[in-house]
């Protein structure tokens, strides 16, 4: 919720009034910024209680998703809602059969699904590499390669911050290094092979078939 304030702020400004859809356990570490949607004459709706991927969810696990968020917000802020946006959810058009049984649980449980009609695509931002390699060939190499590296700290403080709430043990995070300078160059080296060879038609050494046997004699011996 870091932005939420500001969000809250612009909304105010203009006089628009917003619906929120608020995961759980946000909701629980943030109950003032709740009571303040409430209080601002904004609209709250369930986002699930932890953000999983509903679609590989159990029927009664998903119930306990739902059910826990809006007990969150109905103990923060005194109010219920029938609003249900699922995680991870863009268009209704991207609703494929695998979503059919959460769909049909949520009506059954009370819930009006809400999706959205304009998608923001934030996850096709270019990824820290990619800004990297754009800094290394057009702007200074030195602060290109310093910001990176604050970048990749950030991240790792990040993570520390998320576990220690989430109270996980820390002992896993000693692959995150491992995956930001060795897992994520070796997937763009297989993607950049990979895209070379479909372009080419060329085939890499392991694709190639060994021939053996001889045509000829393989020929002679049908026509006997």
């Amino acid at each position: 919720m870091g932005w939420t304030p500001e969000v809250l702020r612009v909304l105010d400004k203009y006089q628009v009034k917003a619906t929120f859809f608020v995961i759980g356990t946000q909701v629980v570490r943030n109950p003032a910024l709740a009571r303040r949607m409430v209080a601002e004459g904004h609209e709250l709706g369930v986002h699930t209680f932890t953000h999983p991927d509903l679609a590989v969810l159990p029927g009664w696990r998903r119930e306990l998703e739902y059910a826990q968020a809006q007990l969150a917000i109905a103990s923060t802020t005194g109010v219920r809602t029938s609003l249900l946006r699922f995680p991870y959810s863009s268009s209704a058009d991207a609703y494929t059969d695998r979503d059919w049984p959460m769909l049909r649980q949520a009506g059954e449980l009370g819930y009006l699904t809400v999706v959205n009609d304009v998608d923001s695509r934030d996850w096709e931002k270019p990824a820290v590499d990619a800004m990297l390699a754009n800094g290394l060939v057009f702007l200074d190499r030195t602060e290109t390669v310093a910001a990176w590296l604050a970048m990749l700290a950030v991240q790792f403080v990040t993570a520390v911050v998320a576990f220690r709430l989430d109270r996980e043990k820390l002992g896993v995070l000693w692959v995150l290094p491992l995956q930001q300078f060795v897992y994520r160059q070796l997937m763009y080296l297989v993607l950049i092979q990979s895209v070379v060879t479909a372009l080419t038609g060329g085939r890499l050494g392991w694709q190639k078939l060994r021939r053996t046997g001889n045509l000829d004699a393989t020929a002679r011996r049908t026509a006997a």
